[in-house]
């Protein structure tokens, strides 16, 4: 696992996780690690090092509380602040992760090892043209 339970319902803390079993903040772990496993394995070679980088245990807290937000106070609205603290969460976790594939943010730790990405995944463009040399447009869009 990525976190503790502790590192989950610290980010709960506010709206209180006395009803939530261990047990069930371990399911919503283990959803939150194969989310990031998902996203990571198309980059790095998993499993990660131990210790866990920083960045991936905060995406890992983030995507479990509002895993935890969303199934038990979602269904409540005593407010919606509860409803928007979970998509805050997400969202971030989300951005997090994004911003780790696509800037390769653990390219450099210690024991982390960048994949090749596959012949598909590589960037090529979108359009040819039946001339030789290029289109107007793609000459156009090769300035960007």
């Amino acid at each position: 696992m990525y976190i503790e339970i502790s590192d989950a319902r610290a980010l709960c803390e506010k709206i209180g996780v006395q009803q939530v079993s261990d047990n069930e903040v371990l399911l919503f772990m283990e959803k939150a690690e194969a989310r990031i496993n998902a996203a990571l394995g198309t980059r790095y070679a998993l499993p990660l090092p131990y210790p866990t980088p920083a960045l991936v245990k905060s995406i890992a807290a983030d995507f479990t509380a509002s895993f935890i937000i969303d199934k038990y106070y979602s269904s409540i609205l005593k407010s919606k602040e509860q409803t928007v603290l979970s998509e805050t969460y997400f969202k971030r976790a989300e951005n997090d992760l994004k911003n780790i594939i696509v800037n390769g943010l653990l390219d450099r730790l210690p024991g982390v090892t960048a994949i090749d990405k596959p012949q598909e995944m590589l960037s090529s463009p979108c359009m040819r043209s039946t001339r030789r040399g290029k289109s107007s447009m793609e000459e156009a869009l090769s300035k960007w």
